[in-house]
């Protein structure tokens, strides 16, 4: 397995900036129209997409490594996001 980090929380970001969690969601909103969470799960659901077609893990792995609470939620959010489920995309991948 190759070294992995998970990703960054809300809360780190506030730490590392020295930033109240309300002024982090104006600077967001602001700056990116989404909330910071939104931006965070996009960033994740778009690695999860990545991993899938690397083919070297689970799809309950990528979900555990990018902090999902559940392969049920992650599910469906990956399938709101894509139009179809993880396993359905992984499958057009390697479809000949």
């Amino acid at each position: 397995m190759r070294p992995f980090t998970i990703p960054i929380t809300i809360a780190e970001i506030c730490q590392k900036f020295s930033l109240p969690r309300s002024s982090l969601q104006i600077l967001f909103k602001e700056n990116m129209e989404q909330s910071p969470k939104k931006y965070i799960n996009e960033l994740k659901l778009e690695t999860s997409r990545q991993m899938i077609c690397e083919g070297k893990y689970t799809i309950s792995e990528i979900a555990l490594m990018l902090g999902f609470n559940s392969i049920h939620y992650f599910s469906r959010a990956f399938t709101q996001k894509y139009g179809m489920a993880p396993g359905e995309y992984s499958k057009t991948l390697y479809k000949l």
